[in-house]
């Protein structure tokens, strides 16, 4: 069973076709199942986040919602094996990280393309996702931006 506190979530867009590629890769590489996922449409009013959820993969760990370069880079590391070089960026300083993470966001759909439906997960990982009250109970938790 999967439970927020336990499980390291991921929140993507599943509109963004990168967005929804890097999350079929964390599923293929999740050999331990320990992530949960949510997608961005699952919010139904985003507006009400106080963070600009729309231009970020967020990861919810221990409480705290890890956004950006940041949530990248503790995503790799929590994959394990060698996606855990990745925490050679931590000596890149966090703005400048940022930065180019942000380009990328603001040029993800040019680049990438757009869904014109969002991602739906297949029966047999849908006990993986979040949906609903439970998001909202996800998206509660402290922001570290």
């Amino acid at each position: 069973m999967y439970r927020i506190k336990e499980n390291p979530t991921i929140i993507f867009d599943d509109f963004c076709v990168l967005c929804s590629r890097s999350f079929k890769y964390v599923l293929k590489h999740d050999r331990k199942e320990k992530f949960m996922f949510a997608g961005l449409s699952a919010v139904n009013d985003v507006n009400k986040l106080k963070f600009k959820a729309t231009q970020t993969i967020l990861l919810v760990e221990n409480d705290i919602v890890y956004s950006k370069s940041t949530a990248f880079i503790r995503i790799m590391i929590l994959l394990g094996g060698m996606h855990k070089i990745a925490a050679v960026l931590y000596v890149i300083p966090r703005f400048l990280r940022d930065a180019v993470y942000n380009i990328i966001a603001r040029n993800r759909f040019k680049w990438w393309g757009k869904s014109e439906t969002c991602f739906v997960p297949q029966i047999e990982i849908r006990n993986r996702f979040f949906e609903g009250d439970e998001l909202a109970e996800l998206l509660s938790a402290k922001i570290n931006n």
